[in-house]
């Protein structure tokens, strides 16, 4: 299988370097200062699992051929309208496109763009980052891999995606029920990101305080009543081992949104706790604390916008 992944970040760098690690075909579209990188340098990961370094091929949107069987979408939420345009002249009517962006609401409007037979279901739980010298550092044990499909026509391309990922070090499944697996990441990450940012602190530092605990268990069942009225309520199992993550009171655990945040960076708020929040107050129900995370999530980047301007 030709794979072609947009974005060399943490997250897509990650994943396409364990795929070369197990030789596998990858390649990386890219531009600016990562096409550089990644052209001098090669991909370089840090990870207890397992360092790599690896020459990676890249392409420029401009020299696009359609000749990948899968396009990977490893980039930001608030980039996902200029990855849309880069990668068009890579699809054709046998490519499928499988979009690994955090949230939901990405799937209607690549549906709507591509036809939805051409859009699966993803998702990474995958703690990584890229330092001040370009090289990603895998901040825990956590590397799994999810992915589904969404229309029948993308069955054998999922079956050859298993078979891959099978050899590769990611913990996988392809899931039969993928976009109730997005809704519980959604659920889980609205609350991980909404608590840390809001507090400016790990989940341990909050759960020390006086109404941290509180706070994170009301904003994940505000989440969760959210997701139960679109019908993808988690089971109890799920449910329990989120709150045992998100209420460790030894936890360092933290969000890439307030890595964003300390490194002054655009944040994926609108498109995760926004989301949310819109979805929420949609079905007229309870988003108090919600409202609050986000709130404070626009002032970062109001004050983030008149910096740059």
């Amino acid at each position: 299988m030709r794979i072609l992944i947009l974005g060399a970040g943490a997250a897509g760098g990650y994943l396409g370097a364990r795929l070369i690690e197990s030789d596998e075909e990858v390649t990386f579209l890219l531009r600016g200062e990562r096409l550089n990188f990644i052209r001098d340098n090669g991909l370089i990961v840090y990870s207890e699992l397992g360092n790599i370094k690896c020459r990676a091929k890249f392409i420029t949107s401009d020299k696009l051929t359609r000749d990948f069987d899968l396009v990977i979408l490893a980039c930001k939420a608030y980039a996902l309208i200029n990855a849309v345009n880069d990668i068009k002249p890579a699809i054709d009517k046998d490519t499928r496109i499988l979009p690994l962006l955090n949230g939901v609401s990405h799937l209607q409007y690549l549906d709507e763009f591509f036809g939805r037979e051409a859009i699966m279901g993803g998702l990474v739980h995958l703690a990584v980052e890229l330092d001040t010298k370009g090289r990603i550092n895998h901040l825990n044990h956590f590397h799994r891999f999810i992915f589904g499909c969404r229309h029948p026509e993308q069955n054998t391309c999922g079956r050859i995606l298993e078979n891959i990922i099978s050899k590769t070090k990611l913990e996988f499944s392809l899931s039969t029920h993928i976009q109730h697996d997005m809704w519980e990441k959604f659920i889980f990450l609205t609350t991980l990101a909404g608590a840390t940012c809001l507090f400016r602190g790990n989940i341990g530092e909050i759960m020390q305080t006086e109404s941290g605990k509180d706070y994170i268990t009301g904003l994940f069942q505000e989440c969760v009543d959210i997701a139960t009225e679109y019908g993808h309520r988690p089971n109890d199992a799920t449910m329990h081992d989120y709150i045992e993550l998100l209420a460790n009171v030894d936890s360092d655990y933290t969000s890439s949104m307030l890595r964003d945040i300390n490194g002054g960076a655009a944040t994926e708020a609108n498109h995760i706790l926004g989301e949310m929040l819109k979805r929420g107050v949609e079905k007229k129900l309870s988003v108090t604390l919600l409202g609050y995370a986000y709130s404070h999530l626009q002032v970062y980047e109001y004050q983030r916008d008149r910096l740059i301007i």
